[in-house]
């Protein structure tokens, strides 16, 4: 998995007309800004959940103790145990729906939260690849340009070679 430290510390080529340094160190340090955010919106999102989880194992707690409560109200009376029992699957009922419902908005949210994140790096990634294949492209034309160059030095070259020697060195050396 690519971490905001892995962004921050990696390091390209230097050559000769490329890519302006400040804008690549500056774009790396956005997109490593951007996964840190992402990851750390993640991590509230587990810790939401295991909230949610945690209300949860409450309400089943809650569910014992009521259960524990009937078996109380059976020695007292048996009316008052008709009404309690009434009462308590009302309540139960109730509180299940509530941490179900509770578990259910959680879900759905770190879902979409989650879905939003992969998102993002998603558009990312398919931002850097675009960025790799135009400094693939650069590089093909400037080394192209820099053949070109070259060859005409060498083609420069050839006709200085050519051309008769300077006449005063000749009038020098005679």
């Amino acid at each position: 998995m690519l971490t905001p430290l892995d962004i921050r510390q990696k390091e390209f080529k230097k050559s000769f007309r490329g890519y302006d340094e400040r804008q690549v160190d500056k774009f790396l340090e956005e997109a490593a800004d951007t996964v840190e955010d992402l990851l750390k919106e993640n991590e509230r999102l587990k810790k939401n959940l295991a909230e949610c989880e945690s209300r949860h194992q409450q309400y089943r707690q809650l569910e014992e103790a009521i259960k524990e409560t009937m078996v109380m109200a059976q020695k007292n009376a048996q009316e008052l145990k008709e009404n309690t029992d009434k009462e308590i699957k009302v309540l139960m009922q109730d509180a299940y729906q509530r941490s179900e419902k509770i578990i259910q908005d959680a879900e759905e949210e770190g879902k979409k939260k989650i879905a939003a994140a992969q998102a993002k790096v998603q558009e990312i990634m398919e931002e850097y690849r675009e960025i790799q294949k135009q400094a693939q492209v650069f590089r093909a034309q400037f080394r192209t340009f820099l053949e070109t160059q070259l060859e005409l030095l060498a083609a420069e070259d050839q006709r200085h070679q050519k051309l008769p020697e300077d006449p005063q060195e000749e009038e020098q050396a005679g």
